[in-house]
């Protein structure tokens, strides 16, 4: 039987959620700057950095050895 790496699949749920936070917030500056609004494209450096942060969890998880199960 294959052991499913909790920490693995739960960083991978992260760099999901940072993904669609930065998604949503870049076509939300994109709609407002089309709309004529003047936007702060620099707001995305946060989102940005959430992302690196979550993939970098992912990568480090994904490193560890995995105990086999019985």
């Amino acid at each position: 039987m294959r052991h499913t790496d909790t920490t693995t699949d739960d960083s991978l749920l992260m760099v999901r959620a940072a993904w669609q936070r930065l998604r949503k917030q870049y076509l939300q500056l994109h709609a407002d700057q089309t709309a004529g609004q003047t936007v702060n494209w620099s707001t995305l450096a946060e989102s940005f950095l959430d992302m690196n942060m979550a993939l970098e969890a992912t990568m480090v998880a994904a490193t560890r050895p995995t105990p086999l199960a019985d």
